[in-house]
């Protein structure tokens, strides 16, 4: 096997050719022993530009038996070892190649750097990153790397000027594109980061990661058009791209032409795809656990990426403190590796905590089977940072979907979804591939905000005149929903409406989205439209609010909760499948069906019936708060008991299906001791 030629990448990881790097330079600051040693370096280095990683690793190997301290060899044993995932190994050869005077000590910070992420510390790989830019500044993955943990942690400043030095200095870096494209999106700037992905997209038609995003931002855009052409383009290029398809589903829930019972077949049909190409990839689903089966407490399992500031980890929080611990154990599976306040607290209240980031579907089943799992719980359905695909190995005995999504996932192996009477009842049962476990009240339980923001006065009272507010997702304000509302602002010719979400922090999208108002008929002399805020500040906000207006189909749940906490009463309007119920989920817990509206032209009448009884409004405000502390919705361990109760009453009806199978000499699903 050959060196690297003049123009392949360089094997130090720089990012440029290798004659404009290492060719010429010297190898090693340790002399070689003959040419045995000289053509294992070659060999190796060979191999790991040819992408055949073992024989790199074991070629590298004896020359480092041969000579320790040849430093060429320790950076190549740390570049391998990070392909590989062994970043302690990879990073300590980096450090003894720094300790032995390798001569490129700026490749040298890199791998570190990279080794120090990829253990999960990205303060520390930030120094390693910063360290070779000052020994060498045109290392471009050093910049790219700064900015991507910039991204991570929110310095979208520092990540923005790190792209745009990459792209300046490498334009066909794609993958810096994107990235830059991603910091656009998450300043607000939509528009610009949309027109970027598009541009991404026609330049780079291979790079799958721009269509994905440009699917996201058109999305929060409201351009459900965009959205689905980016995800059935990225499935036309990958038809095995689960993440494309998973969104897809998730992106119809905004559609109002397609009904309940043309999603739930979308979901059914791709449940059955997922199942079967998982078990074609993998293997079989699991048929024997290694279970007790008449076990003194459970076992439960939870899969989930949002065990952090999010409206499933708040959800949590009122939820795993109140448990009995003689009767659940519960073990944590996260699939993202975002940490905050809220997952320190979470992890108090769980005995074990584990990642699943970076394992394949058949690694990470493998490690909730050996755990011995009774109930492993779902928490995304078909959100992001779902693993729908390791459900369908069957880890676990029993598998439920429960409280991060709002529809069936409509995967074969998932067997109950967690549900109540309000927003899956009898009559949509036909909507579930899973069969419905009814939870008494409510699915769901909201702990009260730590933040003491008392209620105040109705607004109206002060200013003489109505506020109507959502506070919601703009991507949830279709045509329809706000057709709706300039008809109720036409009907009450004093009201005001107030619209907060993230998509109009930038001043830009705030006057795109006030012409899209005026193009839809809307007095928007009328209209106040507020950017994202501070948590405290969010609530505040309500004080400016007198009666919410919920959007359609896709209706607000953990926004409608926090404004009737803080003494805003919402009008919903009720639907036809789990997603657009969640309004009368809230609403019927709290003895409050009058503003739950049969049709869109009730929503009207409702609308400008309560938004004239100023009276009603203000007693109702003044109760609000204690309606919730006191109503179903926020009794965190009446909740708690309910959950356990019914996480056990399924179990118990397994071992009784599993029993009847044993006596009619079935084959049967068994567990082991």
């Amino acid at each position: 096997m050959n060196n690297p030629s003049r123009n392949d990448p360089c094997p130090c990881g720089s990012g440029r050719k290798f004659k404009h790097c290492c060719q010429g330079k010297q190898v090693s600051t340790a002399p070689l022993a003959g040419v045995a040693v000289a053509d294992l370096l070659r060999r190796a280095t060979a191999a790991y530009q040819a992408g055949q990683v073992s024989a790199a690793e074991q070629a590298c190997h004896q020359i480092l038996q041969k000579q320790p301290r040849q430093t060429d060899a320790l950076i190549l044993w740390a570049a391998i070892h990070i392909q590989m995932g062994n970043f302690v190994v990879a990073q300590q050869a980096a450090d003894k190649a720094l300790q032995y005077r390798y001569p490129h000590p700026a490749a040298a910070e890199e791998i570190i750097g990279r080794a120090w992420w990829g253990m999960g510390q990205p303060d520390k790989a930030l120094v390693s990153f910063r360290k070779a830019i000052r020994l060498d500044a045109s290392r471009i993955e050093c910049h790219f790397n700064i900015g991507g943990i910039g991204l991570l942690k929110g310095d979208l400043e520092t990540a923005e000027s790190s792209f745009r030095y990459v792209v300046a200095s490498l334009p066909q870096h794609a993958d810096a594109w994107t990235s830059l494209g991603v910091v656009l999106r998450q300043q607000g700037r939509l528009q610009e980061s949309m027109q970027l992905f598009q541009q991404i997209v026609d330049r780079f038609p291979a790079h799958m990661a721009a269509l994905h995003e440009l699917a996201k931002v058109a999305q929060l855009k409201g351009d459900m058009r965009v959205t689905e052409q980016a995800y059935r383009l990225a499935l036309a290029k990958n038809p095995d791209d689960d993440v494309a398809l998973s969104s897809l589903l998730f992106a119809q829930n905004y559609r109002q032409d397609l009904t309940p019972l043309e999603k739930y077949e979308a979901a059914k049909q791709w449940g059955q795809h997922l199942s079967d190409r998982v078990h074609l990839r993998t293997g079989k689903a699991y048929k024997q656990w290694k279970v007790e089966e008449n076990p003194s407490r459970l076992r439960v399992g939870l899969v989930s990426g949002d065990l952090r500031r999010h409206p499933v980890g708040y959800f949590l929080e009122n939820v795993l403190p109140h448990l009995e611990q003689d009767q659940v154990e519960v073990i944590a599976y996260t699939t993202y590796n975002v940490e905050d306040a809220l997952t320190l607290l979470l992890k108090q209240h769980v005995v074990v905590w584990k990642s699943l980031v970076g394992l394949s579907d058949r690694e990470a089943s493998a490690l909730i089977h050996d755990d011995g799992i009774h109930v492993l719980i779902d928490l995304a359905g078909h959100s992001r940072h779902n693993r729908l695909a390791l459900f369908a190995c069957r880890p676990a005995p029993l598998q439920v979907s429960w409280l991060g999504y709002f529809a069936t996932t409509g995967l074969p192996e998932m067997d109950y979804v967690l549900v109540d009477r309000h927003v899956a009842p009898e009559s949509e049962a036909g909507l579930f591939t899973e069969k419905r476990y009814l939870l008494p009240d409510t699915y769901r339980c909201f702990k009260v905000p730590d933040e003491d923001i008392a209620v105040n006065v109705l607004p109206a009272l002060t200013l003489g005149r109505i506020t109507l507010g959502c506070f919601n997702n703009l991507s949830k304000l279709n045509v329809s929903v706000l057709s709706l509302w300039v008809r109720i602002l036409e009907s009450l010719p004093e009201a005001r409406l107030l619209l907060k979400s993230s998509q109009l922090n930038a001043l830009d999208e705030r006057e795109a989205f006030y012409s899209y108002l005026q193009s839809l008929g809307m007095d928007t002399a009328r209209v106040e439209l507020q950017g994202s805020s501070s948590y405290e500040d969010y609530l505040k906000a309500f004080h400016q609010v007198d009666m919410a207006l919920d959007p359609f189909p896709y209706t607000g749940g953990t926004v409608s909760i926090e404004g009737l906490w803080m003494g805003v009463p919402v009008l919903t309007l009720s639907g036809h499948d789990m997603l657009s119920h969640s309004g009368e989920n809230l609403l019927c817990n709290l003895g409050l069906q009058d503003w739950m509206a049969s049709s869109t032209e009730d929503y009207v009448a409702s609308a400008v019936k309560h938004a004239q009884d100023w009276t009603a409004l203000a007693q109702l405000r003044a109760t609000l708060r204690s309606r919730c502390e006191h109503s179903a919705l926020m009794d965190g361990p009446r909740f708690a008991g309910h959950w356990q109760a019914a996480l056990w009453q399924l179990w118990h009806t397994r071992q009784k299906q599993v029993d009847m199978l044993k006596m009619s000499d079935g084959p049967g699903l068994s567990s082991v001791s």
